[in-house]
């Protein structure tokens, strides 16, 4: 699924690749423990972000061209980054992320986890 949240700054994360989220309240600040389709060791925590969840949207639909086009339009908007996780659970995401490293044209803020 694609999770996106607001962080208390203003800017806007987009995370593509997740499989699930849990929240927790401490006061005022709002964490997000993130669950990629992937594999995580034991030791190794889920990432955790704070922030506001805004949206989320899955992505069984997108084809590759889908995925493409998503990614590169919210990862080229000011104050937006995307953050995908690339897994085989959606491997049109996979196939769409790959093609926006490949852009000559592109020119956002991502990061790819795999």
């Amino acid at each position: 699924m694609q999770v996106q949240v607001k962080h208390d700054d203003g800017t806007k994360t987009d995370y593509f690749g997740i499989s699930d989220f849990s929240t927790t309240n401490e006061g005022e600040e709002t964490k997000i423990a993130l669950h990629f389709h992937r594999d995580v060791p034991a030791d190794e925590p889920h990432p955790i972000v704070e922030g506001q969840i805004i949206g989320s949207a899955s992505e069984i639909p997108y084809n590759s061209q889908g995925a493409f086009e998503a990614i590169k339009q919210t990862a080229s908007k000011d104050d937006h980054k995307v953050i995908v996780g690339v897994t085989d659970h959606h491997s049109a995401v996979e196939r769409g992320v790959l093609r926006v490293l490949n852009d000559e044209d592109f020119d956002g803020d991502l990061e790819v986890i795999a």
